[in-house]
């Protein structure tokens, strides 16, 4: 299988996978806010919000660059040119989809990481509740 193949697999198992992300997104988002009404989670919960902004900005440069590959393929196609330019280009794109696709799964990650941080937080809490 090529690598083509592999990230056109991953990307057609994402958009399958969109609502699923969503709620996850959700879960994130309400997690994060936890963590950062915890006094002992605010810290940890500040160093796994800036990875996510960081993951983000990375995913639309890729975002840009590959727009900016395409414009590039639809000149190409509209022209006379050499063959291996539009395989560069192709090459190029297939490159920056893999990129996309490795800075979505970490985030994905540190999404996760801060959920079930945040959920062992609130189940201690909620112990601590109940033990009282």
């Amino acid at each position: 299988m090529t690598p083509a193949t592999r990230v056109g697999r991953r990307i057609a198992r994402g958009i399958v996978g969109r609502s699923r992300r969503r709620s996850a997104l959700t879960c994130a988002l309400l997690a994060v806010l936890l963590a950062l009404l915890a006094p002992s989670g605010r810290l940890h919960a500040q160093s796994g919000a800036d990875r996510i902004r960081q993951q983000r900005e990375e995913l639309e440069r890729i975002r840009r660059e590959r727009e900016e590959l395409r414009r590039r393929m639809s000149e190409l196609q509209g022209t006379a040119h050499d063959l291996s330019e539009e395989v560069s280009n192709l090459d190029r794109q297939a490159d920056a989809t893999a990129r996309a696709v490795r800075s979505l799964d970490t985030q994905l990650g540190a999404i996760n990481e801060e959920v079930e941080k945040t959920s062992v937080g609130l189940t201690r809490a909620q112990d601590e509740l109940s033990s009282k």
